[in-house]
């Protein structure tokens, strides 16, 4: 990129309307073509190579076909502009245009530096967006995407050349969307995910468009863009490294998101000089604003003691509308709005939290946050017992991967071994264990995801229970009897493998597994990977002859059944499968939540010790149909868009 803007500034006379500062526009552009084509064209429908089964007429052409012409134009073009370099007069090459109005001395180090800082706060805004908006408000699929998107599009606009953002008006604008963010994140915490989605991407544009354009209007002349563009990749890359790689060593939350949005507050454009003793008295109240409204907001909370569900809804409402209106006074100086935003979101995060359950444990990994928490369980009245009359509450204990729940156990003794979540014995997994029961097929059993072990609690004495599980803090978490103890009060011996778990599968003998249980697909996280014709065709040769594969597919976004009934009926193999809906209040008591399962076998035999429940329903009843080769998902072409709900 900066070779061919030195290029073209070489071979013509940039001026600020036609400057080689617009060929960056023109990439960004192009990245943004692909981030959205990729998904949504390509992917679904282009092979990563030609299948040699195919029987089309065009089988042969394939993503590698594409990649490799691509490459091929592109090295022509390049080509071609190298010559046109190389023949251009002497007189017209390395010379910098005199009229293209922007500074021609050597930047200095402070110089420098800004870029560095504009650059790497939008890349870290970015990225937190994405994280944020995954881990804390809904877990949609593909939603990192859109941030991306935004992000490039705001370089586009940024660098034009046609477009002028003023940087106060783009500063005012982030500033009040931030907050008007945080607020509707306090006053409604996950009940209306699709305003806070909104809010948070329209806030991170506006910072971005901010500092974008901040750093477009500090770009240098086209003899020093080389520099330049050096120093915009290293801000960008180290707001890469400080989201992937320090905030999951530093913190327990997406703490990073607000930290960086804070930061690019503070390099909103600054006001104009004053006297010294007003530039002091305008420090003191930088500070001494902020911290009276929390103050404020804390001492409001404290006083407004209530225990009325309306009245606590009506205080955060209160407290969040001063909070918003005192923090809406600060926006004159980037220095004070950054306080205030400072202020703002550790109110609502520490004042959300109060009455949100006990967080016993947290902790943040490569795969995202994970969080151990008891909360009050639904209220009911028993009729016999020592509490007969009374309303008792169980409390259950859930383990969440970011917003998605992905095990839950009655920690209370004599119903903590009872599996709960998903994994009730009235579910679909339950009556798998009960048709199986008392046959050698549930001696050696294999799970794809551990969560919080639930499964664990159908093991009897002499059988053996291995687990499979990507993420090592998950299996700390299961194995730590503070949290969990459905692996250590297993009947049966437990063993938790870290790894992906079709490799390890991969590395066991053929015809091992009675029973083997896929259980890694939840909310947006879809390993497609292990959900393809191949994977399906691995996990048959796993189990023995009359062995039983169960999916576990509840999932938010995705509807997963006729993804598994287009491979089944590709493979040619027998499958059921149930939706498990319909709760008791005694279920729902006990931890029950609503789940969807299928359970494949090599052959039909296999199967009919099911047909005595009524839940179980033919795989291939949910196939679309005639059929739809796009949910055949394989290792060479697999589309998450075509099975969204």
């Amino acid at each position: 990129g900066p070779l061919l803007q030195s290029w073209a500034a070489a071979l013509g006379r940039p001026t600020p309307r036609s400057s080689p500062y617009t060929l960056y526009a023109a990439s960004n552009l192009g990245s943004l073509a692909a981030l959205v084509a990729y998904p949504t064209i390509v992917e679904p429908y282009l092979p990563v190579v030609a299948s040699p089964s195919a029987s089309t007429a065009l089988s042969w052409f394939s993503q590698g076909v594409l990649w490799t012409c691509g490459y091929g134009l592109f090295v022509a073009l390049m080509f071609g502009c190298a010559v046109a370099v190389a023949r251009a007069p002497a007189a017209t090459t390395h010379t910098a245009a005199p009229d293209d109005g922007l500074p021609r001395a050597a930047p200095t180090w402070r110089q420098r530096l800004m870029w560095c800082v504009l650059a790497f706060a939008p890349s870290s805004a970015m990225l937190g967006t994405a994280q944020a908006l995954t881990t804390d408000v809904a877990a949609v699929p593909l939603l990192f995407i859109v941030p991306l998107a935004l992000y490039l599009l705001t370089l586009v606009l940024a660098f034009w050349g046609r477009i002028h953002i003023p940087p106060r008006a783009s500063f005012l604008a982030a500033a009040v969307l931030t907050m008007a963010t945080c607020a509707m994140g306090w006053i409604l915490p996950r009940q209306s995910p699709a305003i806070d989605i909104a809010l948070h991407l329209a806030s991170l544009t506006a910072w971005a468009l901010c500092c974008h354009g901040r750093l477009a209007d500090r770009r240098p002349a086209a003899s020093q863009l080389t520099d330049y563009y050096l120093w915009i990749a290293l801000g960008g890359a180290l707001g890469g490294v400080f989201n992937g790689l320090l905030a999951p060593l530093l913190f327990t939350s997406v703490a990073e998101y607000p930290i960086v949005l804070t930061l690019a507050a503070l390099l909103g454009p600054p006001r104009p000089a004053r006297t010294a003793s007003r530039e002091r008295r305008a420090l003191a109240l930088d500070l001494l604003l902020p911290l009276a409204m929390a103050a404020l907001v804390f001492g409001l909370h404290a006083a407004w003691k209530t225990d009325s569900a309306d009245d606590i809804l009506l205080r955060v409402r209160v407290e969040a509308a001063l909070a918003l209106g005192l923090a809406l006074t600060t926006l004159g100086r980037p220095v004070r709005c950054a306080a205030a935003l400072a202020v703002l979101f550790i109110s609502s995060r520490a004042l959300s939290l109060l009455g949100d359950g006990e967080t016993l444990y947290a902790e943040r990994t490569f795969f995202g946050t994970l969080r151990v928490k008891e909360v009050e369980g639904v209220s009911f009245i028993p009729q016999g017992g020592p509490h007969a009359g009374q309303v008792v509450r169980l409390p259950l204990r859930h383990l969440f991967h970011g917003t998605t729940m992905h095990g839950t156990q009655l920690p209370r003794a004599g119903l903590s071994l009872q599996p709960a979540g998903y994994y009730h014995r009235s579910g679909p997994i339950g009556n798998v264990f009960q048709m199986l029961e008392g046959t050698s097929l549930t001696d050696e059993v294999g799970f794809v995801g551990l969560g919080a072990g639930a499964c664990a609690a159908y093991a009897k004495p002499g059988q053996r229970f291995s687990f499979y599980e990507l993420d090592p803090a998950v299996i700390r978490i299961a194995r730590n009897p503070a949290y969990f103890t459905y692996l250590r009060d297993s009947p049966g011996t437990v063993r938790t493998i870290s790894g992906d778990g079709r490799l390890r599968l991969g590395l066991e003998p053929d015809g091992h597994f009675g029973l083997l249980v896929i259980d890694a697909f939840s909310s947006d996280a879809v390993p497609m990977h292990l959900l393809t014709r191949e994977a399906l065709a691995l996990y048959l040769r796993k189990v023995q002859s009359g062995g039983v594969v169960a999916f576990h597919l509840s999932s938010e976004f995705f509807d997963l059944l006729p993804v598994v009934a287009e491979i089944a009926n590709a493979l040619g193999v027998p499958g059921l499968a149930w939706i498990d809906a319909a709760m008791t209040p005694e279920q729902i008591v006990t931890g029950k939540q609503p789940s969807r399962w299928a359970v494949i076998a090599a052959a039909p035999a296999a199967l009919q010790r099911f047909a005595s429940t009524p839940g179980w329903r033919p795989l291939p009843s949910f196939r679309r149909p005639g059929g739809d080769r796009h949910l055949l998902w394989t290792d060479l072409q697999a589309s998450p868009f075509a099975a969204l709900r």
